[in-house]
């Protein structure tokens, strides 16, 4: 995928180009399988070791050499910067680990909700290079629908942020450090939700760190934090 190939993007363009990456959905988070295994085997089968990243080639040995084609691994060791996003019910992982899509038994909701945290947590631990946008969802691909510009994480102001707004809003692709992570849990265990939000968007430089939970009807209300790696921006 592109997160595995940007760092070699350089070498295949005129000197003086600039490279930058959009990464929408490439954040795997290792939480049990059968992607860790599958993606073990893609790496033999590939013969993918001209891909590994130097940095993350020399942080894992060989028999976790795995993990460089792995997002939660592979991203914090991307030396160039980039844009990426990632729904934190991402629909492809988790239906793909638990074998279906919602709704989901008690039991399974418990690892939906630690899948969440470790999708959120490993966004917010990146370098101050990386900007994210990270929507509380059962969603895939959300630059590929119409998400990309209606769904948004909204604020206690009620402003709301579309992956397109905050594209716009941080100046991709020629500043980077934004993180706007949606910061509420779903509304009861095992409903997840997909339908657009129907709440206004803006292209204002807002966002606040706001912390904290709160109940929700559906993924279309909510309360999101960033953090920039230069500037602390408030909602006016």
């Amino acid at each position: 995928g592109a997160m595995f190939n940007l760092d070699y993007v350089p070498e295949m363009v005129p000197a003086g180009v600039t490279v930058v990456g959009f990464l929408d959905s490439a954040l795997w988070v290792d939480a049990g399988p059968p992607l860790p295994q599958e993606t073990a085997k893609v790496l033999v089968m590939a013969n993918a070791t001209a891909r590994l990243g130097h940095g993350c080639a020399h942080k894992f040995p060989p028999e976790e050499h795995w993990k460089c084609l792995f997002g939660q691994y592979r991203a914090p060791t991307v030396k160039l910067p980039f844009f990426i996003s990632a729904s934190q019910y991402d629909s492809f992982q988790l239906s793909t680990n638990l074998g279906h899509a919602p709704p989901y038994s008690s039991k399974e909701s418990l690892y939906v909700a630690a899948f969440r945290e470790k999708v959120a947590g490993s966004l917010l631990s990146l370098p101050s290079s990386v900007s994210a946008y990270s929507l509380a969802c059962f969603k895939h691909c959300v630059s590929e629908e119409e998400g990309f510009s209606e769904m948004t994480v909204k604020d206690e102001y009620g402003v709301g942020l579309s992956l397109l707004d905050t594209l716009i809003a941080s100046n991709f692709p020629h500043s980077f450090g934004v993180k706007v992570v949606d910061d509420v849990m779903a509304s009861s265990a095992g409903v997840l939700h997909e339908s657009p939000r129907e709440f206004p968007t803006t292209n204002e430089r807002g966002w606040v760190d706001v912390g904290g939970d709160q109940e929700v009807d559906t993924c279309c209300v909510t309360k999101w934090r960033a953090l920039g790696a230069q500037d602390e921006w408030h909602s006016a």
